[in-house]
């Protein structure tokens, strides 16, 4: 269960990152949130 929650959080922050490409904010999140989910 946990694991396809994973799955869809990081399909959503995809879909969000390629379509502000030029929001150099909204990127940085994305990647500190991504790091996070990496670190498990």
């Amino acid at each position: 269960h946990m694991y396809s929650d994973y799955i869809v959080r990081s399909q959503i922050l995809d879909q969000i990152s390629e379509k502000y490409p030029e929001d150099s904010f909204l990127q940085e999140q994305i990647s500190v949130l991504s790091s996070i989910d990496n670190r498990d």
